[in-house]
């Protein structure tokens, strides 16, 4: 979609935020395309919102993506339209660099994998 970022360590917070159009609630399989290098970070923040609530997650950009197509699986989440919501930053809630490297992100993908648990109740 030609959503990316891209930024040096320690020099300015950048958030890139990735909004996706779900048609139907189900479990979604989330991954980033990013391409590794030896100064990329091995700690970027991502935060993904859930049916359940907020994820906090950690990628390792020195490592090359371990699924298809240069993308880096986060995992297998219940999603509803309005869910899904992934947010990459350099910088912790306090505004504070807080990776080891630079940060760059191609894209995130949503493949739905199956129907949403039942057994899944929203966050309060």
């Amino acid at each position: 979609n030609g959503d990316f970022l891209s930024s040096e360590d320690n020099t300015g917070v950048a958030v890139a935020t990735f909004v996706p159009t779900l048609a139907a609630a189900g479990t979604y399989r989330v991954s980033v395309s990013y391409v590794d290098s030896s100064t990329r970070a091995t700690n970027v923040p991502v935060l993904l919102q859930t049916f359940v609530g907020r994820e906090t997650l950690t990628v390792n950009m020195r490592v090359p993506p371990a699924g298809a197509s240069g993308f880096q699986p986060l995992g297998s989440f219940g999603l509803q339209p309005g869910d899904g919501t992934v947010v990459l930053a350099n910088a912790g809630a306090g505004g504070t660099i807080v990776v080891d490297g630079k940060v760059i992100v191609d894209a995130v993908s949503w493949e739905c994998v199956g129907d949403l648990p039942s057994t899944v109740s929203p966050a309060p």
